[in-house]
C-alpha cells in the first residue's frame, strides 16, 4: 500500500507473519518502521535518524522499551555502508560488521522506500566481529548475472563452517 506521496506505507507478508508500516519525513526519508502481528497487535518499532556520515536505527519492543541500536557508517563516497556497529539496550557494543563491495550495481533501489539506506553496489564480503565472547566470522558473496547486468543468483559462504546461503533474484515488472 502506498501513501499520498507514492511511498510504500505498508508491507503485508503473504505467510501470515503480519505487516510493517512505514513513515517518511517531508524529504521522503524513512523515519519509522513499525511491525505488527496479523491480529494488529504491535510487535516492535524502529526509528531512523540521519547524519552526514551515518544513520542510526533505534529499536523498541511492543511495550515501547528500548532494545538496542545500530549505527551504519557510510563509505567516503556515501554510496555504500562501510561499517555497522550494534549496541544492546545498555548501549554496550556487541558486534561490528565491516563490508566490502563488488563493482556490480545493486538493483535493490525499490527498497529505498522501506529501508533507511540501500548500498549502490552488491556486497562482496563482510567481516563480523562479536565483542563478547570474542569471535570473528567472514562471509564471502558471489553472484551470477542476467544479460542486462542485474543479479540472477547469490551465494554466501562463511569461514566459520556455517551452511552457505543461496538465493535467486526475481524481478517483477509493471
Amino acid at each position: 500500500m502506498r501513501n499520498s506521496e507514492g511511498k510504500i506505507a505498508r508491507l503485508t507478508f503473504s505467510d501470515n507473519r503480519g505487516y510493517y508500516v512505514y513513515e517518511h519525513n517531508a524529504q521522503g526519508k524513512l523515519i519509522k518502521t513499525s511491525g505488527f502481528q496479523t491480529s494488529g497487535a504491535a510487535s516492535f518499532y524502529e526509528t531512523h535518524t540521519y547524519y552526514d556520515d551515518r544513520y542510526e536505527t533505534f529499536a523498541y519492543n511492543s511495550a515501547g522499551l528500548f532494545t538496542g541500536k545500530n549505527i551504519y557508517y557510510y563509505t567516503a563516497d556515501k554510496k555504500n555502508i562501510a561499517i555497522r556497529k550494534q549496541y544492546n539496550s545498555s548501549l554496550v557494543q556487541t558486534q561490528e560488521v565491516t563490508f566490502t563491495y563488488a563493482e556490480s550495481k545493486n538493483n535493490y533501489t525499490a527498497f529505498l522506500e522501506s529501508s533507511p539506506f540501500v548500498s549502490a553496489n552488491m556486497i562482496a564480503s563482510e567481516v563480523t566481529k562479536t565483542i563478547s565472547p570474542a569471535s570473528t566470522n567472514t562471509a564471502t558473496y558471489s553472484y551470477t548475472y542476467n544479460a542486462d547486468g542485474s543479479p540472477a543468483t547469490m551465494n554466501k559462504t562463511y569461514t566459520s563452517g556455517m551452511n552457505p546461503l543461496n538465493g535467486k533474484y526475481e524481478y517483477i515488472t509493471h
